[in-house]
């Protein structure tokens, strides 16, 4: 045995073939790079043929484009250069390319440029896509929210309060200027004063500044105000314009980032050092069904709350109805939201601050009184507290929420707090003699006990459990195993076009593997229909 010949199969490196490989003959049949191109195959992208010009140079097909960009989202390829060599070495990019191989270059051109304005609508078009497959019918939408971290750097930030203080700064040094030159100068000077000292650009900061060195010019001035008018001069009249442009930038937000200036400075939950540091990020928005994306939207405030209803409008503009059923957690659970729904006809499944402490079964803890600790008889319009005293209505006070929507608050109150046990509790206050005054939006409370209802029925609470198997582990998937934590390009409109071909083909591999899963168990049963009939039995 030891003297027996080794044998091995042939192996030629040289050899030469009669006819050319096919590359589609080494591609499974059903492996998923033949999905996206025949998804992408049947969709119309006249829309992205219509932004080529006819003149110059014959262009790479933007159906080819869009099938290697979602095909290398799906494989967790987000870097031009690398899919540069992915089209070169790997034979399904060869396949699916048609063995062209455009540089980094091009594919970032198309991805960042031709894709901008039309991601969305692709995006959407693969949606109703699955609508026709069955696989979606816009019966319940998930909804909920993560941050994704911007790929500035986490210290070029810009405070909004920072910057008002500055200009506000600026305004108190000009304006102590100006009082001391009026202290040595005639009135024809007083009477040059202007009605605001807050200047509206450096130049007119200037100008304020050379008047009153004209009227100083042959006076005694202290030295400390001589520093003061030079520091204003070549310091603080620069930075004027400055801030009147990060003014702009900040567009009524806390912050952002002085290399992304879209990005707002958020506070993540992966949170490494432990210690609370913002990060520049945007929100995103994402609404599932059948755990496949049905829509997604990109904001620039930390709170969800105030995303929801842009979020469902988008919903309805594209997709022509808004879903039966809205499912998300209580950061959406506000009066804003709550009434949209209403207004919407749309089944409120949305859970509000405190709902779990409401329903929670075990030992009761010691009473706390809230809103929901009086009882509001709102026929004869009055109140009673636990006590059992009557509080009587004093007006409702309007208020605005910071989206502009118009909350009215009703206020009630009690006669004679003053020997009431439970006053400690009730309130604070360092007035002995001082009254119980309560506050309370009637319309909030309608609304949450609608939600209630809903939310502790049988179908209320399988959709709250769905909750997690949706969204949830959606967002589980972009971030284990998408690896998909962090964006790689700047601005709002660019890192939507990162987000779209992400979901695309998260959508396009979630199909895959159901319709995979499909084949596989008619393939068993067709099988085991086999082995039965072989036997004479029935199945």
């Amino acid at each position: 045995m030891a003297n027996s010949e080794k044998t091995f199969k042939s192996y030629d490196q040289h050899q030469t073939l009669l006819f050319p490989t096919n590359l589609s003959s080494m591609i499974d049949q059903y492996h998923p790079v033949r999905f996206v191109s025949d998804i992408i195959d049947n969709l119309d992208l006249s829309l992205l043929i219509t932004d080529y010009s006819s003149n110059g140079a014959s262009a790479y097909h933007p159906k080819m484009m869009l099938k290697v960009w979602i095909y290398a989202y799906l494989n967790n390829i987000y870097s031009t250069r690398k899919l540069e060599t992915f089209l070169k070495e790997n034979i399904h990019g060869m396949w699916l390319s048609g063995m062209q191989t455009p540089d980094h270059n091009t594919l970032s051109r198309f991805r960042s440029g031709k894709l901008k304005p039309h991601i969305k609508k692709v995006f959407f078009k693969i949606v109703k896509f699955l609508i026709d497959q069955d696989q979606l019918d816009l019966t319940v939408a998930y909804t909920d929210g993560t941050k994704i971290e911007s790929v500035a750097n986490k210290y070029t930030f810009v405070w909004a309060k920072k910057v008002k203080n500055a200009q506000i700064n600026i305004s108190k040094a000009l304006e102590k200027i100006w009082d001391y030159a009026e202290e040595l100068s005639t009135d024809e000077f007083k009477n040059k004063r202007p009605d605001s000292l807050v200047p509206i650009s450096g130049d007119h900061m200037l100008d304020l500044l050379t008047d009153i060195e004209e009227e100083l010019k042959d006076k005694e001035v202290s030295k400390e105000i001589q520093r003061k008018i030079t520091y204003a001069k070549t310091t603080q009249a620069p930075k004027i314009d400055q801030y009147k442009k990060q003014e702009e930038i900040l567009d009524g937000r806390n912050s952002y980032s002085k290399t992304d200036h879209d990005a707002t400075f958020m506070k993540m939950k992966d949170d490494p050092m432990k210690n609370g540091q913002l990060k520049p990020s945007y929100n995103t928005q994402v609404s599932t069904e059948n755990e496949y994306a049905i829509n997604y939207s990109i904001h620039q405030t930390a709170g969800d709350s105030t995303t929801f209803k842009e979020h469902h409008d988008e919903i309805k503009e594209e997709l022509g109805k808004h879903t039966e059923i809205a499912v998300a957690d209580s950061g959406y659970g506000s009066e804003e939201n709550y009434n949209y729904l209403e207004k919407n006809d749309i089944e409120n499944l949305v859970k509000y601050a405190g709902l779990h402490s409401e329903l929670r079964t075990r030992k009761k803890e010691a009473f706390k009184f809230t809103p929901n600790s009086f009882y509001i008889n709102e026929e004869l319009n009055f109140a009673v507290c636990p006590m059992g005293q009557k509080m009587e209505f004093i007006g409702i006070k309007e208020q605005k929420s910071t989206t502009g929507f118009k909350q009215e608050i009703h206020r009630y109150a009690a006669r004679n707090c003053k020997n009431c046990p439970l006053q400690p509790r009730c309130f604070k206050s360092k007035y002995k003699d001082k009254n119980k005054v309560l506050s309370i939006n009637l319309k909030v409370i309608r609304y949450r006990k609608k939600a209630k209802e809903n939310l502790t029925s049988k179908e209320g609470e399988e959709l709250r459990k769905r909750r997690c198997a949706e969204v949830e582990q959606f967002f589980g998937q972009m971030k284990g195993n998408k690896k998909f934590k962090r964006f790689l390009m700047k601005g709002i409109d660019k890192v939507s076009i990162e987000l779209g071909l992400l979901f695309i083909s998260m959508n396009i591999q979630k199909y895959v593997r159901k319709k995979l899963a499909e084949a596989k168990s008619a393939l068993f049963y067709e099988s085991e229909a086999l082995i039965y009939s072989n036997y004479g039995c029935v199945a």
